[in-house]
């Protein structure tokens, strides 16, 4: 089975007669089985490190937890008024995340929601967070990683339309925007961006384990999560038993 790909479009968001471009980050489909694909790979000759892992348990409920599943789109403006609106009411909130990536301008909006928030905001990779889903996961006060969960960091993708000027003029002001991502995310790292940016061509993908490891997480995790029977929690609760596999607790 061929792995399927996103095909992103470039999207002019008209205001005062300017064109405005949409960046996105290259997603992945969520469908994808990247254990599937039988394109060949080269098998590696280093041996993994393999290290004792302490896990972490946290309990989820509905009035503690945002979910980013899918897609990072539309929805950006309502999930970070979600964690705004939750971050006023706990100590702790913790962002559930289990995305292919999407547009950065919507993803931004997350990313800045999070650093905004009063509390702590403990950013769970619940199987995989890749591009836009990536730098989101990194915003965490605290990063932590549901154990063989992944990481998929790139390098931004887009396109823009217009006149010689403004195309170079739109690629720098872009550029420099994702790039602060970037070094963010390798500032925590503890490596430089010039070292950060060298790993995303391809693309630089980490397990649980290798991101623990590199700094680009902060430890493991078990969820558990509160079932309330009188709510319509439920259907959150089927979508999570469904699509981790977590334990439910009464």
């Amino acid at each position: 089975m061929k792995p399927k790909y996103v095909l992103l479009l470039v999207t002019g968001l008209v205001t005062l007669g300017v064109a405005a471009p949409l960046v996105c980050h290259t997603a992945y489909s969520p469908h994808t089985n990247v254990l599937s694909t039988q394109v060949p790979v080269p098998r590696s000759t280093v041996m993994p490190t393999v290290t004792t892992k302490v896990i972490n348990h946290v309990t989820l409920s509905k009035d503690n937890t945002v979910l980013i599943m899918g897609e990072i789109g539309s929805d950006s403006a309502e999930l970070a008024q979600e964690i705004t609106s939750k971050s006023k009411a706990n100590k702790t909130l913790y962002v559930l995340i289990d995305s292919p990536g999407g547009s950065v301008l919507d993803g931004a909006m997350i990313v800045s929601a999070i650093q905004a928030a009063p509390g702590s905001v403990v950013t769970i990779c619940s199987g995989l967070c890749a591009s836009m889903a990536s730098i989101i996961f990194e915003s965490g006060t605290k990063r932590l990683m549901v154990d063989r969960s992944l990481l998929m960091f790139h390098a931004a993708a887009g396109g823009f339309q217009g006149t010689f000027p403004q195309i170079q003029n739109r690629f720098a002001i872009f550029n420099s925007y994702v790039t602060k991502f970037d070094y963010e995310i390798a500032q925590r790292a503890g490596v430089t961006l010039e070292q950060f940016m060298s790993k995303l061509n391809p693309e630089f993908w980490l397990d649980s384990e290798d991101a623990v490891n590199q700094k680009y997480a902060d430890g493991y995790v078990n969820i558990l999560i509160e079932v309330d029977h009188g709510s319509d929690h439920g259907g959150q609760e089927n979508v999570l038993k469904n699509r981790f596999g977590v334990t439910l607790g009464n």
